[in-house]
C-alpha cells in the first residue's frame, strides 16, 4: 500500500505546479480510487477502483476495475438512449413511407459513432493506466521493495 500511496496525489480541482505522481485520487486503507494524471483533457479517462490483497504465496496483488467517470457515463447513457429512441422512431416511420434514403440511417450512424468514440477514447487510456500501474510495481521490484508476508 505504501507504493500505491507514493504514486497517488491528493485530488484537487486545479494543479499549477509540476506533478510528480502518475495518479491522482484517494487511497483509503487497502482500497484506492484513482485516475492517471494527464496534461490534456479527456472525459473518457478511466477511473481505477481497486484494492491491494495479500496472496497465498506471501506477496501482494492489485485487484480492480477501470470504468468511466460518473458524469461521462451518465452523459453517454442519456445520449445513447436518445439515439436509440431516434433509431426506433425513424425506422418505424420510414417503414410506412418508402422510399428509404441514407438520411433515414443517421441515428444508426450516430449510434455506431458514439460507440466508436467511447471505445476509441477509453480503451487506449485504460491501456496507458494499466502500463502506469505495472510501472509502479516494476520500479518497486527493482528497488527491492517487494513486500513479503511471513
Amino acid at each position: 500500500m505504501g507504493r500505491i500511496k507514493g504514486s497517488v496525489e491528493r485530488s484537487r480541482w486545479a494543479v499549477f505546479r509540476t506533478v510528480h505522481a502518475p495518479f491522482r485520487g484517494k487511497v483509503d486503507g487497502s482500497n484506492f480510487n484513482v485516475r492517471r494524471i494527464i496534461l490534456y483533457g479527456n472525459g473518457f479517462l478511466p477511473v481505477i477502483v481497486g484494492r491491494v490483497e495479500a496472496r497465498g504465496d506471501g506477496e501482494s496483488q492489485l485487484i480492480g476495475v477501470m470504468r468511466l467517470s460518473y458524469p461521462t457515463a451518465i452523459f453517454m447513457a442519456v445520449w445513447f438512449a436518445g439515439v436509440i429512441i431516434g433509431c426506433l422512431t425513424i425506422t418505424i416511420s420510414t417503414l410506412g413511407t418508402p422510399p428509404v434514403t441514407w438520411v433515414d440511417f443517421i441515428p444508426e450512424i450516430m449510434l455506431v459513432a458514439g460507440a466508436a468514440l467511447t471505445l476509441g477514447a477509453f480503451l487506449p487510456e485504460a491501456a496507458s493506466a494499466l502500463r502506469a500501474l505495472k510501472k509502479v510495481a516494476a520500479e518497486a521490484d527493482r528497488a527491492g521493495l517487494v513486500e513479503h508476508h511471513a
